[in-house]
């Protein structure tokens, strides 16, 4: 079992330290418009919105698409993964504070902040993915979750 951490660089940071079983992995660069970028291995990974205003994310590296996120539902909103040769559904488990990743039946990953006023996070992978993957899908909660913040 792999465990993540994650919490903003400061108080009002949109940029989340990421930790992998208590190491430190990388940083994800949360963009205002561009959705975000991270380094992993000294490697460039790009995430982004497929269109302006579209509902697809992308994972690029070397300008190749290397994961796809398609929302599938709207209320509550979830997504289909496709990732490192898998399919997998990230679903919310209500109210919205903690996400599930979902392969066939089986929930593989959950991702859930650590209070209830808290922006920082654990997730649990039980069957671990390419670490570009997990990465991705933590950066797709932290966007679920800033448009959450934003609606209120």
């Amino acid at each position: 079992m792999e465990r993540f951490e994650g919490e903003p660089l400061h108080w009002l940071a949109r940029d989340y330290r990421i930790r992998r079983d208590g190491e430190d992995l990388t940083v994800v660069a949360m963009k205002l418009w561009v959705p975000g970028e991270f380094t992993l291995g000294g490697e460039h990974y790009r995430f982004r919105r497929e269109r302006a205003l579209g509902f697809t994310y992308l994972l690029e590296h070397d300008e190749r698409v290397i994961a796809r996120a398609e929302r599938t539902r709207f209320m509550p909103i979830e997504y289909r993964v496709v990732a490192a040769d898998r399919q997998l559904h990230l679903k919310p488990r209500l109210p919205g504070r903690t996400y599930l990743v979902v392969h066939g039946d089986r929930t593989i990953a959950e991702v859930r902040r650590r209070g209830l006023l808290s922006r920082a996070f654990t997730a649990e992978f039980e069957e671990p993915l390419a670490p570009e993957a997990e990465i991705f899908i933590l950066a797709l909660v932290l966007i679920r979750w800033r448009a959450r913040a934003r609606a209120k």
